[in-house]
């Protein structure tokens, strides 16, 4: 028998020897120079351990094996590879060479069936645990004397019912992971005894002779591992009394008929035993004879209840059932079964299966609001059974909702829809099928239908209104809403069907957005634009011409569309001639003008509406040729200031006007002017004003002179 793991605990250290290396020597009948010429290893032996091996009760052990085990640096642990081995004498006494120095362990294995166990140097069953000698070079001996652990012990008998001693019963060991460790078979009188075992925790099987029908049970009275009791072994612990009444194996029989009380063959029938932990173990089956009879051999004491299993290839579509007629496990019949006894359960009418023709309607949709689901109905070609749906949205059931068909409403968005269908009838096992889960709820879109319109004129004072906008959607939406737009910016406040339009929209496009609502319906817009408010024409001022008209000079357009949302461009005319690429407001007048009356207009434009032509009102005079005068003279008290005018059309006519620092001179009128002493330190300017019938009058001033000195 071998070491098992849950004897691997510290066990009782023993106390080294009191008696000296000497003393043990010779009480073992060893002299010093016997060791060196006993060992294998002769002369070249480091050393040796020595000594005796006694059983618990101090008795020496022949026939012991003492093997040594070098300590491993790379591991830290004792190595799996022996370094030497020898066995002790009858008078327990043992001498192992040891061929180099170092650190060592040694292991003590009795005979086969003795009572001690195998004990490592430390008085301990665990290698790991096991106490080292360190072996110095030079031929020292090492006292290695050890006192074997006492095994532990099970026994007990077996008889049968009435007593009886069971010959050839069999006894197994197990630890409690389910694993063998041992067995034994008892003898004439029914007994065995089990010794020898390592400490630990045993569960103990009994079982009647080889071939035998007995009943076997875990110590004690356990159908199966997980019910046996436990027994601990330390060293020397000797259990009795392990003891086993077998019983020979009761029966359950039945017949299984069809609605027509014909026995029905080929059912599997299997029987479920209650175990102590309430759980249902099983216990053994049959098949059904032609009969439709089934005798179930082979059981112990207890509850039982019967399951019945068609085959998967079979098509008389019996359905999975329990004794009695019911689908369900929890509610089977319980069936109570003695020792030794035959239980006759009689017929039973078998239930049949409702044959699955439906499928999983819902998957894989996903529904609108308003939408109507439909469950998948199963339809048996005989036997209709009844069929009653459920259905639930998101797990929670919809109440009042029993038949194939389901509207989806607005509380159902975002939600998953999932059906059953629970069917029933006479000889029928009852079913639910699910008939799935759709995903989850979309709202609903609206269908447009164009009635609806945008009437009205766009011109201040004038109403705009939208008509029949509740029949622009299909269903009717619950609500609708407005919101007015200029330009496509909200107006406060303007949210009902009409409009008035106010100065304020001149120029911009007003339009509508009309809004449909409805509980679980994607909302929905509809825009009606208008076209654009128009300038009367009186919005529009006339336009006026700024500038000098005289060669060299611009002259500038102010006035007309430039305040309003329209584009304004201009044009430009010479004697009733446009000119060419003269197109912005303002226009400098070249050479080719002179003497030409040149006027613009301006043209405001918008998308839609009509553009509005401005011109300057009246004749406009002609452009002149006009020069900037120039002063000669020096800027000095007494000298006299004269006047250059330069080019001007001909035939003007002139005037003139001094001015000091920028005032006028008075009596200042001359073409000439003589410096007083009032003058000093002004700086002087000329002003020359020409004048000619059909032109405009232009005045130029000079530059200004030097302050006078």
């Amino acid at each position: 028998m071998s070491q098992i793991s849950a004897g691997r605990s510290r066990l009782f250290r023993r106390a080294t020897w009191a008696a000296l290396l000497s003393l043990v020597l010779l009480l073992s009948g060893l002299s010093t120079p016997a060791v060196a010429e006993s060992g294998e290893a002769g002369a070249s032996a480091a050393g040796a351990l020595v000594g005796s091996v006694t059983d618990s009760g101090g008795q020496p052990v022949g026939g012991v094996s003492v093997t040594l085990y070098a300590w491993d640096d790379a591991t830290s642990s004792w190595s799996d590879y022996s370094t030497a081995s020898r066995q002790s004498a009858d008078d327990g006494t043992f001498e192992v060479p040891v061929p180099t120095a170092g650190r060592y362990t040694a292991v003590y294995s009795p005979p086969y069936a003795s009572r001690d166990l195998m004990t490592w140097r430390g008085h301990t069953v665990v290698k790991e645990d096991a106490q080292g000698f360190d072996l110095d070079a030079g031929h020292s001996l090492v006292d290695g004397s050890i006192e074997l652990i006492l095994g532990g012990s099970i026994s007990g008998r077996i008889t049968g019912t009435g007593g009886e001693a069971l010959v050839d019963a069999r006894v197994e060991l197990f630890n409690p992971g389910g694993n063998q460790l041992v067995w034994f078979a008892t003898d004439s009188q029914g007994r065995y005894s089990a010794a020898g075992l390592y400490p630990g925790t045993y569960l103990v099987n009994l079982s009647g002779p080889g071939g035998s029908s007995w009943i076997d049970t875990w110590w004690q009275d356990g159908a199966k591992l997980a019910e046996a009791t436990e027994v601990a072994i330390q060293p020397g612990t000797v259990v009795t009394g392990v003891d086993a009444q077998l019983a020979a194996p009761s029966t359950i029989s039945g017949r299984l008929v069809d609605r027509d009380g014909n026995g029905v063959s080929g059912l599997n029938v299997h029987a479920w035993r209650r175990a102590s932990d309430g759980a249902w173990d099983p216990s053994g089956s049959r098949t059904t004879e032609a009969t439709g009879r089934f005798t179930i051999y082979g059981l112990r004491a207890g509850t039982y209840r019967l399951q019945i299993s068609p085959s998967f290839y079979d098509s008389r579509g019996f359905a999975h059932q329990w004794w009695d007629r019911t689908s369900s496990e929890s509610g089977a019949r319980s069936v109570s079964v003695s020792a030794e006894t035959e239980v006759q359960l009689g017929d039973m009418a078998l239930l049949k299966q409702i044959p699955d023709l439906g499928e999983w309607a819902l998957n894989g949709r996903t529904p609108a609001v308003d939408e109507t689901l439909f469950a998948a109905t199963a339809i048996t070609p005989s036997d209709p059974p009844q069929a009653v749906f459920r259905w639930a949205r998101d797990g929670v059931a919809i109440a009042d909702e029993s038949s194939d068909n389901y509207v989806v409403r607005p509380t159902d968005v975002g939600t998953r829809i999932c059906a059953w269908e629970d069917l029933s009838g006479p000889d029928l096992v009852p079913q639910t099928r699910s008939l799935g889960c759709t995903e989850p709820v979309r709202r609903a879109t609206f269908e447009p239908t164009g009635a609806a319109r945008l009437g009205g004129i766009p011109a201040a004072g004038s109403t705009l209104q939208v008509f029949d906008a509740e029949d622009e959607w299909n269903p009717e939406p619950t609500e609708i809403t407005y919101q007015w737009r200029r330009d496509g910016v909200a107006l406060s406040g303007q949210n009902s069907a009409s409009y008035l339009v106010s100065q304020a929209d001149y120029g911009s496009q007003l339009s509508v957005v009309v809004a449909a609502s409805r509980p679980g319906y994607e909302s929905a817009e509809k825009v009606f634009a208008a076209d654009a408010v128009c300038y009367p024409d009186a919005a529009v001022s006339g336009i006026s011409v700024g500038g000098t008209r005289s060669v060299g000079s611009a002259l500038s357009v102010s006035g007309g569309p430039a305040d309003t949302k329209m584009t304004t461009s201009y044009q430009w005319w010479a004697d009733g001639r446009l000119l060419a690429g003269a197109d912005g407001p303002s226009l400098t007048l070249s050479n080719q003008l002179l003497g030409k009356r040149v006027v613009p207009t301006a043209i405001g434009t918008m998308n839609g509406c009509p553009s509005i032509n401005r011109a300057a009102i009246g004749i406009a005079p002609k452009t002149a040729l006009a020069a900037t005068p120039k002063i000669s003279g020096k800027a000095k008290v007494g000298s006299t200031l004269r006047v250059t005018r330069g080019s001007w059309t001909s035939k003007t006519s002139f005037s003139y006007r001094w001015y000091a620092n920028g005032r006028s001179i008075s009596k200042a009128t001359r073409s000439s002017l003589k410096i007083g002493r009032a003058l000093r330190g002004k700086v002087i300017t000329v002003a020359v004003t020409g004048k000619k019938s059909s032109y405009a009058t232009i005045t130029k001033t000079s530059a200004a002179t030097s302050k006078v000195r």
